[in-house]
């Protein structure tokens, strides 16, 4: 699998994202650019759809949640802030309201369920959880080459 392409598409499904925030419903190229961001979803989850729900999948039994599990491309926040420059490219910060929210059993609360987000993340391509303030990467491609 290439991981460097599907992390690309992710940053270009980021940027048409922010361009898309930015312009009103009324914009004669709104739903072209609506077109092209559902055009490249829609890709990704035809090429890739099954290897990331295994994944998910995986993830949501670790965090012992019975939520449902949707196409890997909803797990595409709707914005990022670009952050800081690294040796792998640009890293971005995601808010939780913009991302898929999940709960989860931990045994050790006795049952008590919490909710935490979940969301990819590139450069390099991966599947972070936010629980409120604490960020942890459930999944990175540089571990499954």
């Amino acid at each position: 699998m290439d991981f460097k392409k599907i992390n690309q598409q992710l940053i270009e499904l980021i940027d048409l994202n922010q361009q898309l925030e930015k312009m009103n419903y009324n914009d004669p190229s709104y739903d072209d650019l609506e077109d092209k961001i559902h055009a490249i979803q829609d890709d990704l989850n035809q090429k890739h759809g099954a290897f990331f729900e295994k994944i998910i999948t995986g993830i949501y039994k670790q965090l012992n949640s019975d939520d449902e599990i949707l196409n890997f491309t909803d797990y595409i926040a709707r914005t990022y802030k670009k952050s800081t420059e690294t040796e792998f490219g640009t890293q971005y910060l995601v808010d939780p309201d913009d991302s898929i929210s999940i709960n989860f059993k931990h045994e050790s609360l006795k049952g008590k369920v919490l909710e935490g987000n979940l969301y990819f993340k590139p450069n390099p391509l991966r599947i972070a959880f936010l629980l409120g303030a604490q960020e942890r990467i459930l999944w990175n491609c540089e571990e499954k080459k």
